[in-house]
């Protein structure tokens, strides 16, 4: 039996959590706009962490140092910023309501799943893109859009103890908002 069949069978025994609250994005400042900063595009086109290509999936940081430590900028030990390109950038608040999210902080949910935070962790899941294989992740992330979630919550690879939020913007449930904070315009 193949991985996602694993996972399928048993993600339709995960109570789904309901969430509320506010995720942080740290966008380059050509995609602030409303209509690209939630519409997933970027991740549909390169892939992310829990989305292959195609699936438009926007990701939230738990608080603003996350958002910032995971888009690969972060404050070095002399205090200085430093960045991997010198790119403009926006802190964005996001707010959401999701009714079907996927909690991967649950340790019982892992066991359930048969996986453990270190398989989540594992950097190398680009370099396992590139070389044309299909991460443990990706394969979660499709499991996860097949059973009926709206959204992964799981564990920072930059901020341990933190957590993001990968929305599948094209699975939103009619009651779900993800909008940006303030605007009350609901995508």
């Amino acid at each position: 039996m193949s991985i996602e069949k694993d996972l399928r069978g048993a993600l339709a025994h995960v109570r789904a959590l309901s969430v509320t609250g506010t995720g942080y994005r740290f966008v380059a400042l050509r995609y602030a706009d409303p209509q690209r900063a939630l519409s997933g595009e970027g991740a549909a086109r390169y892939g992310g962490r829990y989305n292959p290509v195609g699936v438009r999936t926007v990701y939230l940081s738990e608080d603003a140092r996350t958002a910032v430590a995971e888009t690969g900028y972060g404050v070095s030990l002399g205090g200085r910023f430093a960045a991997k390109d010198r790119e403009a950038r926006l802190l964005l608040a996001v707010e959401f309501r999701l009714q079907r999210v996927l909690d991967l902080r649950n340790p019982e949910v892992l066991s359930q799943l048969g996986l453990t935070a270190p398989l989540l962790l594992d950097p190398g899941w680009r370099d396992q893109v590139r070389k044309g294989q299909v991460p443990l992740t990706h394969t979660l992330g499709l499991a996860a859009l097949d059973a009926g979630f709206e959204a992964i919550l799981a564990p920072s690879v930059a901020v341990p103890q933190a957590y993001n939020l990968a929305v599948f913007v094209d699975r939103l449930l009619p009651a779900s908002i993800l909008r940006l904070a303030g605007t009350g315009d609901p995508r």
